[in-house]
């Protein structure tokens, strides 16, 4: 295993965690940054936590807020939520010198595409994750489901992969862009109508109208990317039903987002097949309804409930 990297990760969240703890046990030195002093203080004093398959382990990697981090990394991945992506560009030009890889780790479409455009003189990797995970607070996550982590074929695919595989299941795949549109299909389908919901992932399966709505939300998004001419590696609505049956018993990512009274990714998933579809003049209804039904929900539950707190 390569030794002499210096990793950061940027986002602790519920799938950041993982990919902090499968990098710390590769044995390579790895910093996280997070947005400000008292969330670096309140990790530092308790460390992050993972529970994985049944056993939980503490681990304690250098952490740093943005205001005190210095100089460049050789690799850096994302998994900060998409919407912060933009509001990250700045303080990550500060860590990034001439050679930095960057690993995009973010749901649905338009993360990487920013990325690359941004950083376009630097190698920029997209990366699809299944496994499933529960934020518990800030860098504690909770491993719901064991899937796999795709990682862009390209020339540094193999020391991505080498840093994760530890504890990961990890593929390098030519055509990331497949993957990522299916998987933003299959959220486009389950995320958006749990909320409407608010229930499991198994509502899609036991509540007719609800299947009705998912299916025709990836419908949708299928003409689309069927339009952009990529070719997903499965079929969109067997695949949603399929996650939703193997995932019945979670809550979806957004519906958490929900309830915590934080901001969704519903912009970079339903959102996405309605921008592209406006482009490509296809119609979209269900999707722009569910992009207003969760902007309207998720705005509402903060400005009477105020911000997470984590």
């Amino acid at each position: 295993m390569v030794m002499s990297f210096n990793v950061l990760v940027v986002g602790p969240g519920a799938i950041g965690t993982l990919i902090a703890y499968a990098i710390y046990k590769s044995g390579v030195s790895l910093d996280i940054v997070v947005r400000d002093e008292f969330r670096r203080r309140a990790i530092v004093d308790r460390g992050c936590r993972i529970s994985l398959k049944g056993l939980e382990d503490v681990f304690y990697p250098q952490i740093y807020s943005w205001g005190d981090i210095r100089g460049s990394y050789d690799i850096i991945f994302i998994c900060s939520k998409a919407y912060d992506v933009p509001n990250l560009l700045d303080d990550l030009g500060k860590v990034v010198g001439p050679s930095t890889i960057l690993v995009s780790i973010q749901n649905g479409i338009g993360s990487l595409e920013l990325l690359k455009g941004y950083f376009k003189e630097n190698s920029v990797y997209g990366a699809v994750v299944s496994y499933g995970a529960v934020k518990k607070g800030l860098c504690h996550s909770i491993v719901t489901g064991i899937g796999d982590i795709l990682i862009e074929a390209g020339e540094y695919s193999g020391l991505i992969r080498d840093l994760l595989v530890t504890v990961l299941n990890v593929k390098v795949v030519d055509d990331i862009n497949g993957f990522r549109w299916l998987k933003t299909l299959v959220n486009a389908g389950i995320n958006p109508v749990t909320v409407l919901f608010n229930d499991r992932n198994s509502v899609i399966l036991e509540n007719r109208w609800a299947r009705e709505l998912a299916i025709i939300a990836v419908e949708e998004g299928f003409k689309v990317v069927d339009s952009l001419n990529i070719e997903l590696p499965s079929d969109p609505i067997e695949t949603m039903l399929e996650i939703a049956n193997k995932t019945r018993d979670n809550y979806s990512s957004m519906l958490q987002d929900v309830n915590r009274c934080s901001q969704t990714e519903i912009d970079y998933i339903n959102g996405a097949i309605v921008e592209y579809g406006e482009k490509l003049k296809i119609e979209t209804p269900v999707n722009k309804f569910l992009v207003l039904t969760v902007r309207g929900l998720s705005e509402w539950r903060r400005l009477r409930s105020g911000p997470s707190s984590i």
